[in-house]
């Protein structure tokens, strides 16, 4: 009887050994897709944050070429001449309105008379009055 078992029991320990080996095999190959698809995640998360990142700087940069844009053109030289230099177009006529202010000291620098002072006094009164 021991003969006629032999056989069944090498065959039963190769399909054993084939079912082991394809587990095995199965466990290598999930944890290579896994470790893959982790891979590609964090892939797909760079991309979108660079994407992100891509649109915000053509913003900034549409926003550049808007005020370089604005900085080339008439109107703004216009405007820096009439302020910064004080220019005026021909025909026209500058009205110069004085800076009002409800602050009491203003007030009184106001209504003092305008005394000759020397070029150092008059400093002294600039930074410490």
């Amino acid at each position: 009887m021991e003969l006629r078992n032999a056989p069944k029991n090498k065959k039963n320990r190769k399909i054993l050994f084939f079912l082991l080996l394809g587990a095995v095999i199965l466990v290598v190959i999930s944890i290579n897709l896994f470790n893959t698809w982790q891979k590609n995640q964090q892939i797909n998360q760079e991309i979108n944050g660079l994407t992100q990142e891509i649109e915000n700087l053509e913003k900034s940069n549409l926003e550049a070429k808007r005020l370089i844009e604005y900085f080339n053109s008439d109107a703004y030289i216009e405007e820096k001449a009439r302020i910064d230099l004080g220019l005026q177009k021909a025909g026209e006529k500058v009205v110069v309105v004085p800076n009002t202010t409800s602050n009491a000291k203003n007030s009184e620098k106001s209504t003092e008379k305008p005394k000759d002072y020397s070029n150092p006094q008059k400093w002294w009164q600039y930074f410490f009055k």
